[in-house]
This record gives C-alpha cells, sequence and structure tokens, in this order.
C-alpha cells in the first residue's frame, strides 16, 4: 500500500502532501486519481485539493500542495489511489495543523496563483449581511400577501485592516486586481474564512502622519471556484537563478515558457 505524508509549510501557507509508492515486494505501478481534505471547519463534503490542469490522475510518487487549508484548524487527507482504475482504493493521512506565520491575523490570497498574497497584521472590522431571497406580493385587498420562499444569500459586507504603508495598501490591491476570486484565511474563526470578490476598497491614513492607514475592502462571498493552479508560491527569479546553474539546465527541465512560469510544484 503507499504512504502518505504530510508537512505544514507555515512559511507558504500550505500544507505539502507527499504520496509514495509501496517501495516493498515487486508491487506494479500506482496511481493517484484524487485527493481531498477533511475539513472540520467546512459543512459539507470534503473540498479537493486544488492541482494544476490533468496534474491527476499521476504516477506515484508525487508531491501536492493545499494552499486552501484553514490555519489551526486540525485536518485529514483522503487519497484515491489505484493499480487498476476499477478497483479504487482509500488512504487517510496523519492529522495535520498548519499553524499562521508569527505576527499574522489573515491572508487574502488568489485563488489560482497563491504565490500573488498578502498578510494582513489584523482585522479591525467584520460585518456580513445575508440578503434574504424571499419575495412578496401583497394582492389588492388581501389581508396576507402571496410568497415565494428561497434561501438567504452568500455574505456581503465590509472589513477593516491597518497596514503599516501605501506599499501595503498597494500589494492589497494587487491582489484584487489578479481578477480572480480571493481566499480571505484567517486566524480567530475557522468558518469564517471565503472565496470572494471585491466590489470597492478605500484607504485613508490611521493617524495624522501617516505611519498606518486604514484599508476598508467591500465584499460579495462567492463560492468556491473550480479554476486549477497556474503558480507556485515561492517561485520567483531569484529562485530560478539558484535552482539552475546554466540557461541549458533551464531549457532541458522545462518544455514551454508556460511551464518555466508555474514552475516546480513539488
Amino acid at each position: 500500500m503507499p504512504t502518505i505524508t504530510v508537512t505544514p509549510e507555515p512559511a507558504y501557507g500550505s500544507v505539502r502532501i507527499e504520496v509514495e509508492h509501496d517501495s516493498g515486494g515487486l508491487n506494479p505501478v500506482q496511481y493517484l486519481s484524487q485527493l481531498g481534505r477533511i475539513d472540520p471547519s467546512v459543512d459539507g463534503p470534503a473540498p479537493p485539493v486544488r492541482t494544476m490542469t490533468d496534474q491527476l490522475p499521476a504516477q506515484l510518487p508525487i508531491v501536492l500542495r493545499d494552499f486552501e487549508v484553514p490555519f489551526g484548524v486540525p485536518v485529514q487527507y483522503l487519497a484515491t489511489w489505484y493499480t487498476m482504475p476499477d478497483d479504487p482504493q482509500i488512504l487517510w493521512s496523519d492529522e495535520v495543523t498548519l499553524d499562521p506565520p508569527a505576527g499574522m491575523a489573515a491572508q487574502l490570497s488568489v485563488v489560482g496563483q497563491p504565490d500573488v498574497h498578502v498578510q494582513l497584521p489584523m482585522l479591525l472590522t467584520y460585518d456580513a449581511e445575508h440578503a434574504g431571497a424571499a419575495s412578496v406580493v401583497w394582492p389588492i385587498n388581501g389581508q396576507y400577501p402571496l410568497y415565494s420562499i428561497g434561501p438567504t444569500r452568500a455574505r456581503t459586507g465590509s472589513m477593516t485592516t491597518v497596514v503599516g504603508s501605501m506599499l501595503e495598501v498597494s500589494r492589497i490591491r494587487q491582489v484584487y486586481d489578479a481578477r480572480q476570486p480571493v481566499l480571505l484565511r484567517q486566524t480567530d474563526h475557522p468558518a469564517l474564512d471565503m472565496y470572494h470578490v471585491s466590489t470597492g476598497l478605500r484607504h485613508r491614513p490611521a493617524d495624522p502622519k501617516g505611519r498606518e492607514w486604514l484599508v476598508e475592502i467591500d465584499y460579495a462571498e462567492v463560492a468556491r471556484p473550480s479554476m486549477s493552479l497556474v503558480s507556485t508560491p515561492g517561485w520567483t527569479y531569484a529562485a530560478l537563478a539558484e535552482a539552475y546553474d546554466t540557461y541549458a539546465e533551464v531549457t532541458t527541465s522545462f518544455d514551454e515558457y508556460t511551464d518555466l512560469a508555474i514552475g516546480p510544484l513539488s
């Protein structure tokens, strides 16, 4: 049977999941077809770990990273593997908890490009409204209305943070300017994390000398996006130069420029 090893990576805000081939005996080729997260902060089925397009199924061994795991919540991973496609089997990981980096209260990250993110030292305010989806029509001379009933809608509201410079304000804008849904993860309330888009952003000095800035973000919660990963956190020109000594090594490691831009996910 394969083995699954999970390792928290606070610097990246991720959990590293390594699924290895069974090394004992003469085992056939083994494949990973699905990887889900058992998350007690989510009401519903385990969300799948987001991967690159067509990354699964894949032959073992393989390394994946979960960039959407909540902070401070014990989770497990559920791997579906097989040697024959019509005979899937289940593999459970140990429990793992991702602790937040020191001094961070929340993180905003672009869903498909988790390298585009910003860490927030605090959330000063948070408010949410769940608008009703029911509608009523009053008939002429009627005592009671006609009505249709729907579920309450997803959250809309605003949240406020404070940052130390206009540069940090710009970094928050860069997250929302990526034209993808954004994931809020925070450290205080497990069920408060949300996928959302911004409907407006305001900032102003928090003190007369502009040493700190208040940033207010209007948001609308959205469903969990189905998009794939398109970049690797930590993959920069500096990381490229450190990983490869010559241009020839780069060209032999990446077939296309798109692959180079995405970077290695292991």
